[in-house]
């Protein structure tokens, strides 16, 4: 039947329609398919001829478990670091003081889809020092959207908008607003803009802390 399986959406956005939501967890259960597939016909190929047990084959089979089981704890590293990173943030913000936490509002803002500029619904956000967060932008008619990235820097004096992140990389195709503690404290206003991505109006300051 239909509706019977409901996957979340991981990906949202595709580069040839911004409004779709990739079916990644799908593809990614293809991709393992593909490579099961593979290493079994690898093996039926090899028992067929009577080459399975020759020295080569059983070195190979070697070098793909130690491949195999590097990349899986990197991937476990990875994700326990990730998971620290979230409770090392989610600490500052419980005990964050007065000049930690940031809130932002981007308004007006158009993005660009389809080489065309869209006016995009207001967005706005809050940041304690250190924290990277995924931006949603949204064109006003709700028939595009896309994805961003923000990040306020450990030194409370700069946030950066950007249009690309990545785990190996980090973030790149930025726009920064850079103010003090004392000019975040009065609010900055400032008109960003990347390059055939993003263009608009920002304004920042400081969150006032409830203790």
């Amino acid at each position: 039947g239909l509706g019977e399986i409901n996957l979340p959406a991981m990906q949202p956005g595709s580069s040839i329609m911004p409004g779709k939501v990739n079916p990644v967890i799908a593809e990614l259960m293809n991709l393992v398919s593909f490579r099961v597939i593979g290493n079994d016909v690898s093996v039926m190929l090899a028992a067929r001829n009577g080459q399975l047990q020759l020295n080569a084959y059983e070195q190979q089979a070697t070098l793909d478990k130690a491949r195999i089981e590097a990349r899986t704890l990197e991937q476990q590293a990875q994700i326990a670091a990730k998971s620290r990173r979230q409770e090392h943030l989610l600490t500052l913000r419980q005990n964050a003081q007065y000049g930690d936490l940031v809130q932002c509002i981007l308004e007006p803002i158009e993005v660009r889809y389809y080489k065309k500029w869209k006016d995009t619904k207001p967005i706005a956000f809050d940041l304690v020092r250190g924290e990277t967060q995924s931006l949603r932008f949204q064109d006003r008619k709700e028939r595009y959207s896309t994805t961003g990235w923000v990040q306020f820097h450990e030194s409370g004096q700069v946030i950066s908008l950007c249009r690309n992140h990545s785990d190996s990389y980090g973030l790149s195709n930025c726009a920064d607003l850079l103010g003090t503690t004392k000019e975040f404290h009065r609010g900055i206003r400032k008109t960003v803009q990347i390059d055939k991505f993003l263009k608009g109006k920002i304004r920042c300051d400081l969150k006032p802390v409830l203790y």
